[in-house]
């Protein structure tokens, strides 16, 4: 019988063990993410690169200020979706407030589970060569 209890009780101890190791795995995963990202973003910022920045096209419209969340300027619409838009440099928001009600291509970073879009940059110029090609040659 006494064996039985000490085989039960290192049953309990080797489970409690790995419990708490697969608890400290998953902070220091967790904790490597957030590095990882702090990195690719100091790498984003560091050189302007449009690779690293998805770039969407759609309409922008400003909001009233809401108290609730301060830094949401305005909304974007991209086809059925929805983006609660927010600025990375408060010199955006005078560009943003020109573009109220019209199309426009912004790039930035996707938060909050796809709903924010935080804008970096306001991308200028016309749509890509393939677009504008001529169908019968020059």
């Amino acid at each position: 019988m006494q064996r039985f209890a000490i085989a039960i009780l290192a049953l309990f101890v080797a489970f409690s063990a790995a419990a708490s190791e697969k608890k400290s795995t998953k902070t220091d995963a967790e904790a490597h993410q957030r590095a990882a990202e702090a990195e690719l973003e100091e790498a984003t910022i560091n050189s302007e690169s449009a690779l690293k920045t998805p770039i969407l096209r759609g309409t922008f419209a400003l909001t009233e200020e809401d108290k609730n969340s301060p830094k949401v300027i305005g909304t974007f619409t991209v086809g059925a979706n929805e983006y609660r838009v927010e600025i990375s440099r408060e010199a955006l928001r005078s560009e943003l407030e020109a573009l109220n009600g019209k199309v426009a291509s912004l790039s930035g970073k996707l938060r909050d589970g796809g709903k924010t879009f935080i804008v970096q940059t306001i991308e200028r110029g016309g749509p890509p060569p393939a677009a504008m090609s001529n169908p019968r040659g020059l």
